[in-house]
């Protein structure tokens, strides 16, 4: 089996490492929209040839440690998730095939880690609506493919570096949405200040 969605079926259980033992050449996995009430199978982290995986609105727990050695994975979504809680671990800046990372509206916390500066792949990174802490790493800074980066209500302070908004003025231009809190963060660049205006910013884009 190469590919397998079962998005918005309702499923309430089978969300073990016994479920995908034998999915060695799995590419595409998308469990939108269940109900597992469990942990990420660490399985998951052993499929050699998973490039997208979907886990939104799932009802997951724990953290994202199971996902640490995931070998090829390009788009990981996993938002909608309350009980997915823990940091942002450094390990994921080794996933360095990650073009595309959602994990808003979950209940992560602590900073995000310097090691993001590794993901130079990165186009996508969603992390709004958690209790993220500290300042905008300036490292982020090294994602030259990034179009997309929304922060928005969390507990961010500082300043958006400079070498982040320059990706949003000429001659640049890549960063197309760049969303803060800013009256919490210094970011005159940002196209986006709350979650609200991220939103409406969005329909526009």
């Amino acid at each position: 089996m190469i590919n397998f969605n079962i998005k918005n079926a309702f499923f309430t259980g089978g969300l073990t490492d016994d479920s995908f033992s034998l999915l060695s050449q799995l590419n595409y996995l998308n469990l939108d929209g269940n109900m597992f009430n469990t942990s990420i199978p660490a399985i998951l982290s052993e499929l050699p040839d998973l490039e997208y995986l979907y886990m939104t609105d799932n009802f997951l727990t724990g953290d994202l440690s199971p996902l640490e050695g995931s070998p090829a994975i390009k788009e990981f979504w996993a938002d909608g998730n309350s009980g997915l809680s823990g940091p942002l671990y450094p390990w994921l800046g080794s996933m360095t095939t990650l073009a595309s990372l959602s994990l808003a509206y979950n209940s992560l916390t602590g900073s995000i880690p310097i090691e993001f500066g590794n993901l130079i792949e990165m186009e996508q990174l969603w992390l709004q609506f958690n209790s993220l802490t500290g300042s905008v790493p300036t490292e982020l800074g090294n994602m030259n493919k990034l179009r997309h980066l929304e922060l928005e209500e969390n507990a961010f302070t500082g300043f958006m570096d400079a070498s982040i908004c320059k990706k949003t003025e000429f001659p640049f231009n890549t960063l197309k949405t760049l969303g803060v809190d800013c009256f919490e963060v210094f970011c005159p660049c940002c196209t986006c200040c709350s979650i609200t205006d991220c939103l409406a910013n969005a329909w526009r884009v």
